[in-house]
């Protein structure tokens, strides 16, 4: 009987630690329109508005990758449900940052989440956000040069 109760109690505390786990995803960016192969391409991912677009050290995660031919898919494992927004950058030079014009123009590929575009500058995050809410997530991003 005490070997009944035990394994009672030990199939009710996996299935309520299973319960309180925290489900993850994978989101797939899947990068297009690269003008070269030149560099890498860099997707950092926010889960917070404040530091978005240009905070990276607050940013949640970035994978960078290499590029072969016109569309790469970035990767990111075990990603908490919740509200993210990402930006893309096509590092020509591997420099890990954005490079301007004289004028302020950007010289590198960049894109936002959701495609989104901002006037005279980046998208807000409430345009960019989006909720990752089941195991697998794609966004379609195009790169504007």
């Amino acid at each position: 009987m005490k070997k009944l109760v035990l394994a009672f109690i030990l199939v009710f505390a996996i299935c309520v630690s299973a319960s309180f786990a925290q489900k993850t995803a994978t989101l797939i960016v899947k990068v297009g329109e690269f003008r070269n192969e030149n560099g890498q391409v860099s997707v950092v991912l926010y889960n917070k508005a404040d530091a978005f677009p240009k905070d990276s050290e607050k940013a949640f995660k970035i994978v960078r990758s290499p590029i072969k031919g016109k569309q790469v898919d970035v990767v990111f494992d075990k990603v908490p449900y919740g509200v993210y927004a990402f930006v893309v950058l096509h590092d020509e030079n591997k420099n890990k940052q954005m490079d301007y014009s004289s004028f302020g123009l950007p010289q590198e590929g960049y894109a936002f989440s959701n495609n989104a575009t901002g006037t005279l500058g980046p998208p807000s995050y409430d345009k960019a956000k989006f909720e990752i809410k089941t195991p697998e997530v794609k966004q379609e991003i195009t790169l504007n040069y």
